[in-house]
């Protein structure tokens, strides 16, 4: 696999190689899950690392689910609800305050949250939602996966970034305190109507 397609696990000494799956490999056959695996477990074994969760990125295709696992009957460990980098596309982090701030021939004015309709709206929760974090001194991306830390021990927000400054950041909304006169403000911005079209475009 070429170097591109790869990821660092870990830091430090302990920081591991590692596969980095793509929209082209979603293929879900009993076959192909069993390599991964394998693949995996075979990386993460000699800096004495074990693989704690295994799950498919999406559904099913082309198999049925009872091909996939390799029986009719498994427990479900995890469900993943997806939501992608709203900081990534400027609507969150507020670098995107109107359709004019798109350039011309830029990927997102084809993404259906920007189109005219939905943007206005989404456009209305991001700045309601902007509004609480700037009362809490911390950045929207931090209230958002403080937000998410509250709803429970079995809730895990997966942030993700590339650049290393917004990872530090990130991992800072582990210490953002929600009381719950800020917890039910943010229900309030939530439930404006629902966010349009957020995710997948």
């Amino acid at each position: 696999m070429p170097a591109s397609k790869t990821a660092m696990l870990g830091f430090g000494e302990t920081t591991v190689t590692i596969g980095r799956i793509g929209h082209g490999l979603m293929n879900m056959s009993p076959e192909n899950l069993s390599r991964s695996v394998t693949t995996i477990a075979a990386t993460l074994a000699p800096g004495g690392k074990k693989m704690d969760l295994f799950q498919m990125a999406r559904v099913p295709t082309n198999v049925t689910f009872e091909e996939a696992f390799g029986t009719q009957i498994h427990p479900i460990s995890v469900v993943e609800i997806e939501a992608r980098d709203r900081d990534r596309r400027g609507l969150l982090s507020g670098t995107i305050k109107s359709l004019d701030d798109i350039p011309a021939g830029d990927y997102r004015r084809k993404l259906t949250r920007f189109q005219e309709e939905a943007f206005a709206h989404n456009a209305e929760i991001a700045e309601a939602f902007g509004a609480v974090a700037v009362r809490k001194d911390v950045t929207a991306s931090q209230l958002a996966l403080a937000w998410v830390l509250c709803l429970g021990p079995h809730m895990v927000p997966i942030p993700g970034t590339s650049s290393a400054t917004r990872h530090l950041e990130n991992i800072a909304a582990a210490d953002v305190e929600l009381s719950a006169e800020d917890l039910a403000e943010i229900s309030k911005v939530l439930e404006k109507g629902g966010a349009a079209s957020w995710t997948h475009g």
